[in-house]
């Protein structure tokens, strides 16, 4: 039987997220790019997921 792994989030990533997202919606004046970077991060997370012992470079 495999493995079960329960993803959890820190808080510091929510934070760096957030900042982040802030900087390219605000400062930045493109909605769409910090639109663009929360879906790649969903997907990034979604597919390491998948195999979370994998190292992924």
């Amino acid at each position: 039987m495999p493995r079960q792994y329960r993803l959890r989030y820190l808080p510091l990533f929510w934070d760096d997220l957030e900042r982040a997202v802030f900087y390219v919606h605000d400062v930045l004046t493109n909605s769409a790019a910090a639109e663009r970077l929360l879906d790649r991060t969903e997907e990034a997370i979604l597919e390491h997921a998948k195999a979370p012992t994998v190292a992924q470079v």
